[in-house]
């Protein structure tokens, strides 16, 4: 039990240093922007008043430019649901053991791969992303196709990229879990017991 208990500690601190050197603290992140950000909102919010012919007289709706809806969809990337799946299949994994091993209800998973536009939790995302065992590209891509982001100014996000970048390919829920918990963060998907 002594070796287990020296591992879990030293994990630990690698854990720790890893935040300490990453870790954007969001009251100084929003000092920073203040100050410069003052300017740089007027800014944006004067160039997006609609300069075009108003659309009906009491309202500014501004015309769109030919091709708009073409070039919209032109850009249009799968949804998360449909980059799951495309993902699972890739890996050459099977839909129970996904959300087995990433906690996750199986009705809830049925929801995601089969309703085009639904939305799961970033915890969810995050979760799925550690059973795929993807690395931090993947595991971006996941991320934002679902809306969302890994950021340094969250010590869950930080928890999750330190396994995925500096473990060595350890992907245990249950590790990744243990290792928030220890940090006072929500943990992903929902622990089995």
């Amino acid at each position: 039990m002594g070796n287990f208990d020296n591992d879990i500690n030293e994990l630990y601190k690698r854990l720790d240093l890893y935040i300490m050197r990453n870790y954007e603290h969001p009251v100084e992140r929003r000092r920073a922007k203040s100050e410069s950000g003052g300017k740089f909102m007027r800014k944006m919010a004067a160039e997006a008043c609609c300069e075009a012919e108003p659309i009906l007289e009491d309202a500014c709706f501004c015309r769109l430019p030919n091709g708009f809806e073409d070039a919209v969809l032109d850009r249009l990337e799968d949804s998360f649901g449909t980059l799951l799946v495309k993902t699972i299949n890739k890996k050459g994994l099977v839909n129970a053991d996904v959300y087995k091993d990433a906690n996750i209800d199986r009705r809830l998973f049925s929801k995601i791969i089969s309703n085009e536009g639904y939305s799961p939790t970033k915890g969810t995302v995050l979760a799925l992303a550690i059973a795929l065992k993807l690395n931090l590209d993947e595991t971006t891509s996941l991320l934002k196709s679902a809306g969302y982001a890994l950021s340094h100014s969250s010590k869950s996000d930080l928890v999750v990229e330190f396994f995925i970048t500096n473990m060595g390919g350890h992907y245990n829920i249950d590790v990744v879990n243990d290792a928030l918990e220890h940090l006072g963060q929500p943990i992903l998907g929902s622990r089995l017991y």
